[in-house]
């Protein structure tokens, strides 16, 4: 019973050395909307925070999808030693995550009106930048790095990550307002997916070319990108 009890107490502490930094990343990922809401409230008061939160949002299937891909094919590995129709998966994720983003992008100004009132037609262009984060969304260095439980590393990145979104939050909030902190929010999202990029091939591990972007990949961020441009120069 002793050695049962000694046992499970090493299991147990080996799980929570494992869990720990998700669990912290989770827990930070949830508040930086929050600091970022803080700041918009801080420099453009009560009216111009409400406009803010009403548009900070992702495209909610893209980040489901990603989520539970990237999710699914860790755990996978970590019980066959390898991952269970990636490129297919990968596809299909690509089709559903970029060409309703695309209809969204022309679109959001009327559906923001017609369903908030026109008060809110300034959360369309906040919105507008959120949608640009499904791009580096379909990149998945993540997931090898969970399949082989480099944790403490996504840990330090999402740090590096969340600090990068404050203080260009608080510098561009300054000449930009709300957009600004919106912009924000998506470099610092695509820097966080250089950096584990840079890290899963700095440590080498299997399957690096599964984290690569690939053709369906490119098609979609480019038509993503010039629709956001071409929202852009239409409203100017």
């Amino acid at each position: 019973n002793k050695h049962r009890s000694n046992f499970k107490f090493q299991e147990s502490k080996k799980l929570l050395s494992l869990a720990w930094p998700l669990i912290f990343l989770s827990f930070m990922g949830g508040y930086g909307l929050h600091i970022d809401g803080t700041i918009v409230l801080g420099f453009g008061g009560p009216l111009a925070f409400l406009i803010f939160q009403y548009g900070a949002r992702e495209f909610p299937l893209s980040q489901l999808l990603a989520g539970g891909f990237s999710e699914s094919q860790a755990l996978n590995y970590k019980k066959s030693g390898q991952y269970n129709n990636w490129y297919s998966s990968q596809k299909s994720m690509l089709l559903l995550s970029f060409g309703p983003s695309i209809l969204l992008m022309w679109s959001a100004p009327s559906l923001f009106e017609r369903i908030f009132g026109s008060d809110f037609i300034g959360s369309a262009e906040v919105f507008r930048l959120y949608l640009l984060l499904v791009i580096p969304r379909m990149l998945f260095p993540q997931t090898l790095l969970l399949a082989h439980g480099k944790n403490r590393a996504l840990l330090l990145i999402g740090v590096i990550e969340w600090l990068i979104n404050i203080g260009l939050s608080l510098w561009w909030v300054q000449s930009f307002g709300m957009i600004g902190v919106a912009w924000a929010t998506v470099v610092a999202f695509a820097i966080e997916k250089i950096l584990l990029m840079a890290y899963t091939f700095h440590v080498q591990l299997p399957d690096l070319e599964l984290c690569l972007p690939n053709r369906s990949f490119y098609l979609g961020a480019l038509s993503l990108m010039l629709s956001y441009a071409a929202t852009q120069i239409w409203a100017w």
